[in-house]
């Protein structure tokens, strides 16, 4: 279960990269300030949305796995809305199929959860631990190090700390 918990997160990791490269790509063709803001993220949302509009117009004639096969080629490309190059086409195309690729792991994923007893039995019953968490708990936590389970809290890091100074019921600064 680790390795493919891993690696469908390093899947995941990648297209996020893709998605922050091809956003930035089409931010400076748009003339918007490279950076964080507070809407960056509805920004790249709208933007990914866009080029998902246009990059299905442009592939749906053909197969999506055709694309640098005997698909679209630089000089058969035609422009769509946003996707204005060959280039802008083989960044999305990446972004594309990483995102498929990860949507596919995480389902088999579930699958392979299904024959782990904690999770049919119970982790699948708790709401809000889907199959991406349930693999994480199941495959990185070794419960057998915690002695108690505020040492499993500890582990996971949920305890309760004290950081900076503080003056105890004697007046005490600690």
């Amino acid at each position: 279960v680790r390795s493919i918990v891993r690696g469908t997160y390093d899947i995941q990791k990648l297209r996020i990269q893709a998605g922050d490269r091809l956003t930035a790509n089409y931010k400076i063709k748009l003339g918007i300030k490279p950076g964080k803001t507070e809407d960056e993220e509805k920004v790249a949302s709208s933007i990914l949305s866009d080029i998902r509009r246009d990059y299905s117009r442009i592939t749906d004639p053909i197969a999506a796995e055709a694309l640098s096969k005997q698909g679209i080629t630089p000089k058969k490309f035609k422009a769509e809305g946003m996707i204005t190059n060959f280039l802008e086409l083989s960044m999305a195309n990446q972004y594309f199929v990483l995102l498929k690729t990860e949507e596919d792991e995480f389902k088999n994923l579930g699958k392979v959860l299904e024959d782990v007893p904690i999770y049919k039995e119970f982790l699948s019953k708790i709401p809000g631990i889907g199959p991406q968490m349930a693999g994480v708990l199941v495959s990185e936590i070794d419960i057998h190090k915690a002695e108690y389970p505020s040492s499993l809290h500890k582990y996971c890091g949920l305890d309760v700390i004290v950081i900076g100074k503080y003056t105890d019921k004697k007046g005490e600064e600690k």
